[in-house]
Protein backbone atom coordinates (compact mmCIF):
# COMPACT_ATOMS: atom_id res chain seq x y z
CA UNK A 1 0.00 0.00 0.00
CA UNK A 2 1.14 3.70 -0.45
CA UNK A 3 0.41 6.38 2.39
CA UNK A 4 0.86 9.82 1.67
CA UNK A 5 0.78 11.97 4.47
CA UNK A 6 2.33 15.74 5.31
CA UNK A 7 5.95 14.81 6.29
CA UNK A 8 6.49 12.16 3.65
CA UNK A 9 5.31 9.10 2.06
CA UNK A 10 4.86 5.56 3.04
CA UNK A 11 5.24 2.28 1.07
CA UNK A 12 4.21 -1.01 2.01
CA UNK A 13 5.51 -3.82 0.00
CA UNK A 14 5.23 -7.24 0.96
CA UNK A 15 8.56 -8.23 2.47
CA UNK A 16 9.63 -4.34 3.36
CA UNK A 17 8.28 -0.94 4.50
CA UNK A 18 10.20 2.23 3.43
CA UNK A 19 9.31 5.26 4.96
CA UNK A 20 10.34 8.54 3.07
CA UNK A 21 10.35 11.68 3.60
CA UNK A 22 9.45 14.60 0.93
CA UNK A 23 12.88 16.07 1.60
CA UNK A 24 14.75 12.83 0.20
CA UNK A 25 12.63 12.69 -2.73
CA UNK A 26 14.49 13.08 -6.06
CA UNK A 27 12.12 12.05 -8.88
CA UNK A 28 8.88 10.29 -8.88
CA UNK A 29 8.52 7.68 -11.89
CA UNK A 30 5.57 5.36 -13.42
CA UNK A 31 7.40 2.78 -15.41
CA UNK A 32 6.76 -0.35 -14.40
CA UNK A 33 5.25 0.73 -11.46
CA UNK A 34 4.84 4.18 -9.35
CA UNK A 35 8.73 4.14 -7.85
CA UNK A 36 10.24 7.20 -6.03
CA UNK A 37 14.22 7.57 -6.49
CA UNK A 38 15.96 9.10 -3.61
CA UNK A 39 18.60 11.72 -3.46
CA UNK A 40 20.64 8.71 -2.44
CA UNK A 41 19.88 7.34 -5.65
CA UNK A 42 17.81 4.13 -4.64
CA UNK A 43 14.67 3.73 -6.65
CA UNK A 44 12.14 2.02 -4.51
CA UNK A 45 9.43 0.52 -6.68
CA UNK A 46 5.62 0.24 -5.02
CA UNK A 47 4.05 -3.26 -5.56
CA UNK A 48 0.49 -1.44 -4.64
CA UNK A 49 0.28 0.79 -8.20
CA UNK A 50 1.58 -1.07 -11.33
CA UNK A 51 1.82 0.22 -14.24
CA UNK A 52 -0.54 -0.94 -17.01
CA UNK A 53 0.71 -3.26 -20.82
CA UNK A 54 2.28 -0.78 -23.56
CA UNK A 55 -1.07 -0.27 -25.44
CA UNK A 56 -3.64 1.15 -22.90
CA UNK A 57 -1.72 4.63 -24.06
CA UNK A 58 -3.22 3.83 -27.11
CA UNK A 59 -6.93 4.03 -25.42
CA UNK A 60 -6.43 7.48 -23.38
CA UNK A 61 -8.23 10.36 -24.36
CA UNK A 62 -6.72 13.99 -23.90
CA UNK A 63 -9.63 14.85 -22.02
CA UNK A 64 -8.60 12.69 -19.40
CA UNK A 65 -5.05 14.21 -18.81
CA UNK A 66 -6.41 17.82 -18.86
CA UNK A 67 -4.97 19.63 -15.76
CA UNK A 68 -2.24 17.40 -14.92
CA UNK A 69 0.80 18.38 -16.27
CA UNK A 70 2.21 15.47 -17.94
CA UNK A 71 4.57 14.90 -20.64
CA UNK A 72 5.93 17.46 -23.36
CA UNK A 73 3.13 17.47 -26.22
CA UNK A 74 0.26 15.68 -24.32
CA UNK A 75 2.60 12.66 -24.57
CA UNK A 76 2.66 10.37 -21.43
CA UNK A 77 3.66 7.17 -20.94
CA UNK A 78 0.75 4.09 -20.07
CA UNK A 79 2.14 4.37 -16.39
CA UNK A 80 1.07 8.25 -16.22
CA UNK A 81 -2.30 7.46 -17.11
CA UNK A 82 -5.43 8.63 -15.14
CA UNK A 83 -6.62 5.17 -15.45
CA UNK A 84 -3.90 3.24 -14.24
CA UNK A 85 -3.10 2.26 -10.62
CA UNK A 86 0.68 4.38 -11.31
CA UNK A 87 -0.77 6.87 -12.56
CA UNK A 88 -3.06 8.13 -9.92
CA UNK A 89 -0.16 7.03 -7.29
CA UNK A 90 2.18 9.70 -9.06
CA UNK A 91 0.34 12.14 -9.72
CA UNK A 92 -1.20 12.35 -5.72
CA UNK A 93 2.41 12.11 -4.40
CA UNK A 94 3.62 15.01 -6.96
CA UNK A 95 0.93 16.84 -5.74
CA UNK A 96 1.77 16.78 -2.19
CA UNK A 97 5.66 16.91 -3.31
CA UNK A 98 4.90 20.30 -4.62
CA UNK A 99 2.70 21.67 -1.67
CA UNK A 100 5.83 20.36 0.40
CA UNK A 101 8.21 21.99 -2.03
CA UNK A 102 6.45 25.45 -1.12
CA UNK A 103 5.79 25.22 2.56
CA UNK A 104 8.52 25.58 4.95
CA UNK A 105 7.48 22.66 6.78
CA UNK A 106 10.98 20.18 7.75
CA UNK A 107 10.46 16.29 6.38
CA UNK A 108 10.50 14.67 9.73
CA UNK A 109 12.67 11.49 8.75
CA UNK A 110 14.97 10.20 5.92
CA UNK A 111 14.13 6.77 4.57
CA UNK A 112 13.76 4.06 6.97
CA UNK A 113 13.08 0.45 5.99
CA UNK A 114 11.38 -2.17 8.14
CA UNK A 115 11.65 -5.49 7.09
CA UNK A 116 8.66 -8.30 7.97
CA UNK A 117 10.04 -11.07 9.80
CA UNK A 118 7.30 -13.40 10.45
CA UNK A 119 5.58 -16.15 8.68
CA UNK A 120 2.39 -14.99 6.79
CA UNK A 121 -1.17 -16.04 7.04
CA UNK A 122 -0.81 -18.16 3.68
CA UNK A 123 2.39 -19.92 5.09
CA UNK A 124 0.79 -20.98 8.24
CA UNK A 125 -2.19 -22.26 6.53
CA UNK A 126 -0.13 -23.92 3.78
CA UNK A 127 1.94 -25.89 6.32
CA UNK A 128 -1.35 -26.55 8.66
CA UNK A 129 -2.90 -28.14 5.62
CA UNK A 130 0.24 -30.33 4.66
CA UNK A 131 0.21 -31.83 8.40
CA UNK A 132 -3.20 -32.36 8.49
CA UNK A 133 -3.02 -34.33 4.83
CA UNK A 134 0.12 -36.23 6.09
CA UNK A 135 -1.80 -37.17 9.66
CA UNK A 136 -5.14 -38.01 7.73
CA UNK A 137 -3.14 -40.69 6.03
Amino acid sequence: KITIFDEGVTITNPVKEYVIGWSDVDEVEARYSMSIITHAGKEIFAWAAPAPGRYHARSIHPSEVRGMNVGAQGIIRPGESPRADSGVAKHLVLARLNKFKGSDVKSAQSVIEFHYVGISVATVSFIVGIVLHLLHF
